[in-house]
């Protein structure tokens, strides 16, 4: 399992940076980027019509170890 979950643990470049800012002009900007995102509702939206491309389910390819037990 150590594999699978290296991979699904790894972080996306600049992630950090923008979420955990080290000035105060950094955590301002970050803050009201993130307000104008919600004062507008582009998240409703967002996951309205973009969810399904998301919506993967087997992205892992975990082996079957018990097969179909009922």
């Amino acid at each position: 399992m150590r594999p699978i979950v290296a991979e699904l643990q790894k972080i996306p470049p600049l992630i950090h940076s923008f979420l955990a800012p080290q000035t105060a002009w950094g955590i301002w900007l970050r803050n009201n980027i993130f307000a104008f995102v919600c004062w507008t509702g582009f998240v409703d939206f967002a996951q309205k019509y973009f969810s399904a491309a998301f919506a993967e389910t087997d992205k892992t390819g975990l082996p079957d170890y018990f097969g179909d037990v009922q």
